[in-house]
């Protein structure tokens, strides 16, 4: 049985495995001039019209997996019923090879309302790397991706084919759409709906050959893109699923000034705080800045300073016979 076959698939059928994409690629190629670098050309099947165009792309075909995610909430928490059980999204194509899905998606929203394809290569079970599933981390169940860096507090741009050719979601169609909108609406929905490979367009072996010779075709103008949703605030879940789940608060981080005091370990005599501040050049106890604040208490970097009890009252003796 094969790993994988080739198949035509529209790019906006296919989700986003992951909330996050960053802006290049691993060898450092900018994932914006890769989709600048995609072309549409002619549907080059004569015999089937099941597309309009086929993007012609600078790098190898995607690959994409029929699954069911975990759905979370927006700041990333799994979602659970009441029983505890895991609640699972509906049954899509989804993607690893998001930069590459975002290059496809917004050459092809260039051309919209044509129907785009594109070719993948169809898993028929997942990489044996334990991690993969772990991979799903969309919050959205893959309709957008953000675009930005792992240390970026706000992302450089979120991405969603929906807002980029004014639809509110996948499969609603706007009141004022045309009817080749509706239609590209209607093929893309169709699409998202096949079970498996064996529904989906065969590739033909000489594809890409074919495709080479032909030119690019002009990009549509297009309308501007729809605003960004607003997103519900991270922690207050909107399903009812979610609210069931018991939210533990964060812990907060210790101050040192409530850490409790080191103590000798048995059958070891607490150091003289004078004989070791001498030793270090200094000519005061290291316990001297716990009461005015200098640094040398407890949880401050000095493991010596914690003495208490009968330990600080025999040190402050001893400091005390020392200074004469």
């Amino acid at each position: 049985m094969p790993l994988y076959e080739e198949k035509f698939i529209c790019p906006f059928s296919i989700r986003f495995s992951q909330e996050r994409i960053r802006p290049t690629f691993q060898d450092g190629r900018v994932v914006e001039k890769s989709m600048a670098a995609v072309e549409a050309v002619k549907w080059p099947i004569e015999d089937d019209d099941a597309y309009d165009v086929m993007l012609r792309t600078p790098f190898p075909p995607i690959s994409i997996i029929r699954w069911r995610p975990k759905m979370r909430e927006h700041d990333g928490t799994t979602i659970t019923n009441e029983d505890g059980t895991v609640v699972l999204g509906e049954p899509c194509w989804f993607t690893f090879d998001n930069r590459r899905l975002y290059c496809l998606q917004a050459a092809a929203a260039k051309h919209w309302p044509r129907r785009a394809a594109c070719v993948a290569h169809v898993m028929r079970d997942l990489p044996t790397n334990k991690c993969t599933p772990r991979k799903f981390r969309t919050t959205d169940s893959g309709n957008s991706v953000n675009i930005s860096r792992r240390y970026d507090l706000v992302p450089k741009a979120v991405w969603s084919w929906c807002q980029a050719t004014r639809c509110t979601a996948p499969g609603e169609v706007p009141d004022d759409a045309d009817e080749a909108t509706r239609a590209a609406h209607e093929h893309i929905m169709k699409d998202s709906h096949k079970e498996d490979w064996d529904e989906l367009v065969d590739v033909p072996p000489s594809v890409e050959e074919l495709c080479s010779t032909f030119e690019a075709l002009e990009p549509l103008p297009q309308k501007p893109p729809l605003p960004p949703p607003a997103r519900t605030p991270k922690g207050s879940g909107s399903s009812s699923a979610s609210s069931s789940r018991q939210h533990k608060p964060a812990p907060q981080p210790e101050s040192p000034h409530e850490r409790p005091a080191p103590q000798p370990k048995a059958g070891l005599r607490p150091p003289n705080p004078l004989q070791y501040s001498q030793h270090l050049g200094y000519n005061f106890p290291l316990d001297f800045g716990m009461d005015y604040g200098y640094g040398f208490g407890p949880g401050l970097g000095n493991p010596y300073g914690a003495l208490n009890g009968y330990h600080q009252a025999a040190a402050t003796a001893a400091a005390a016979a020392a200074m004469g």
